[in-house]
């Protein structure tokens, strides 16, 4: 049996996040994760999220966000407007005091610094390919057996575990959800001009369209978020017939524009969980609130 002070069920960003923070106060911390380690690769953008100053600072801090930013994106404009009115608006940053108002950030880059800096920590053990058989707790502490046979005792266990959480499962922490009738599709797309570190998004009648900037000055990820059908048909297009539909809805913004990876859609749903903490068990992050 192995004694600690917190044990985080889920390697992502926020679990590998959490573990660093509470290893800067002495706390010996155990990260458990279902999946494999993340290894470090060329960054594919198909999955990425906007990190916000306040955010680079937390990375900053823990001394992992040279290697992400590396990798980033920065951007120090946004448009944003209405495809059936007039309906505009711009921001931009404004140095020095605020050279960028945030970066575009492929999610797995992300995770993979993250966890170049937790093998750096001593207080730090992770466990990976290996899954929760038993879960208790008292007044105390809370036990956690590994089906590798291995058991950890801890103050605090932290549920870190993603949208369909096994922690918050086995608690019974009651769950919200909510289903938007809509799909969100993804991909990368070459853009005929170039992005000039600018986010974009087009509000359209069937949801908005997200145009965001990649390292490539003529590469975007896009989001294009539209209600189920619309989304279903957008995806049994071929490429040029999308390429064509994507084009017509950014307004040619960007000139032409054409796919550079595959196409991914994903059904947005809203989850809540109306209880984050049981005992010594608490929930963050995706397993608490989530929109996909």
């Amino acid at each position: 049996m192995q004694n600690l002070d917190v044990t985080i069920v889920g390697a992502g960003s926020a679990g590998l996040t959490l573990a660093l923070l509470l290893a800067e106060l002495g706390l010996t911390i155990a990260v458990i994760e279902k999946g494999a380690a993340p290894e470090l690769a060329t960054p594919a953008y198909q999955r990425v999220s906007a990190l916000n100053p306040a955010s680079m600072r937390v990375l900053s801090k823990l001394g992992v966000w040279q290697g992400i930013a590396a990798q980033a994106a920065p951007y120090s404009q946004m448009q944003v407007w209405e495809a059936d009115s007039f309906g505009r608006i711009a921001f931009s940053s404004e140095p020095p005091q605020l050279p960028e108002l945030g970066w575009i950030c492929d999610n797995e880059a992300i995770r993979q610094q993250l966890y170049v800096k937790v093998q750096q920590q001593a207080a730090i053990q992770c466990y990976f390919n290996v899954e929760i058989s038993q879960l208790a707790q008292t007044e105390r502490d809370v036990l956690v057996q590994l089906n590798n046979g291995q058991i950890l005792l801890s103050q605090l266990l932290v549920g870190a575990d993603g949208v369909n959480s096994f922690v918050r499962q086995q608690q019974q922490l009651p769950l919200t959800h909510w289903d938007y009738n809509q799909q969100a599709i993804v991909a990368v797309i070459a853009c005929e001009e170039a992005h000039q570190a600018t986010a974009r998004q087009a509000f359209l009648a069937s949801g908005p369209l997200a145009l965001l900037p990649l390292p490539d000055a003529n590469l975007c990820s896009i989001v294009w978020s539209a209600d189920t059908d619309r989304a279903e048909a957008l995806m049994a297009l071929d490429d040029n017939a999308f390429n064509q539909a994507l084009t017509a809805a950014s307004q040619s913004v960007l000139g032409c524009l054409t796919l550079q990876s595959a196409r991914q859609a994903f059904p947005l749903k809203m989850r809540y969980a109306s209880e984050w903490v049981r005992g010594r068990v608490v929930l963050v992050a995706d397993v608490a609130q989530h929109i996909y």
